[in-house]
């Protein structure tokens, strides 16, 4: 079981650097260079490394760790998009 929820992890995981990397243009102001905002791209980049380092720690901790935890950690940058999607993020950070 903590394998197929391993494997869902990491597909969601490749989803959202898929997504974050589809929006990529939006955050650097269109294909000539990165002159967007330096914290929307600080932002980016931050979801970018922890996207990529959440996937590298879940395979290593699945390979070493008790099950389970592996799926655990493939799984935190999914549900943290979701959570700021739906608003968490407002109660966290107001505008």
């Amino acid at each position: 079981m903590a394998r197929v929820l391993l494997a869902f992890g990491l597909l969601a995981d490749g989803a959202c650097l898929a997504l974050l990397i589809g929006v990529a243009g939006f955050v650097f102001e269109g294909p000539e260079g990165a002159r967007g905002d330096p914290s929307a791209v600080a932002v980016w980049v931050s979801g970018v490394v922890v996207t990529i380092g959440a996937a590298i720690a879940a395979l290593v901790l699945a390979r070493r760790g008790p099950p389970g935890r592996g799926a655990l950690v493939a799984w935190i940058p999914p549900l943290l998009g979701i959570a700021l999607t739906f608003g968490l993020g407002e109660m966290i950070l107001p505008p």
